[in-house]
């Protein structure tokens, strides 16, 4: 389980964007974190991941406590993720994956269940968006995560690349993966979201009974 409790953080002396934050995700379910510009969602994503720390409060992972766990144990893909693809040809950013160059196996199980398979030789550079994304992701669920954070993971997708991805999402779901995705379009995941957390600075909703998402509009976004 990923847990937070009481979670308190803030940019600004004074200025409380994250005020007793608490909330948890179990083994295969996904949370969708919303809320408008500037409400703190791609904060929460830093905390899980460890890439900061909370003034207040405390997040665990499996029962374990620590930045340093959180840094080893999540796997974040950032806004624009696409852009961080180190690897010259897609094989080699699945090997930078798998941390290795000899399990020619793995690599080719891992291709081939994100339809990768047949570009492992091809420039990342001449890659489409959607199949940028789906090599992000895929390298890094290759290094095997207790949970997998994504901000924004449908920005720039077109409508067939953003259904593709709301499978393999339900799919890895299913697989047992601790799912928080954060997302302008909540709809999108209507079909396999487990619980919500809608944010505004200095409050929040966390919520697995979806009649609560009549709040939606009052959070800045979009309602069903």
């Amino acid at each position: 389980m990923l847990e937070a409790k009481g979670l308190y953080f803030s940019y600004k002396k004074g200025i409380r964007l994250i005020e007793d934050l608490s909330f948890t995700v179990s083994s295969g379910e996904i949370l969708a974190i919303c809320g408008a510009n500037g409400s703190g969602k791609s904060t929460v994503l830093d905390l899980l991941a460890g890439l900061i720390e909370p003034i207040s409060g405390e997040i665990s992972l499996d029962g374990e406590v620590g930045q340093g766990y959180l840094l080893q144990n999540a796997a974040q893909l950032p806004l624009q993720g696409e852009r961080y693809i180190l690897g010259a040809t897609v094989r080699e950013e699945l090997e930078l994956g798998l941390k290795t160059r000899k399990n020619e196996k793995g690599l080719i199980e891992l291709a081939q269940s994100w339809e990768l398979a047949k570009l492992l030789d091809n420039p990342t550079e001449n890659l489409s968006w959607g199949e940028k994304k789906r090599l992000a992701i895929a390298s890094l669920l290759a290094g095997s995560p207790k949970v997998f954070l994504m901000d924004e993971p449908f920005n720039g997708l077109d409508y067939p690349g953003t259904k593709s991805l709301i499978k393999d999402l339900s799919r890895i779901k299913k697989e047992g993966l601790k799912l928080v995705v954060v997302t302008h379009e909540p709809a999108l995941l209507k079909d396999i979201c487990d619980m919500y957390l809608l944010l505004r600075p200095g409050e929040y909703l966390f919520t697995r009974d979806k009649k609560d998402l009549a709040a939606l509009e009052d959070f800045g976004v979009r309602p069903f």
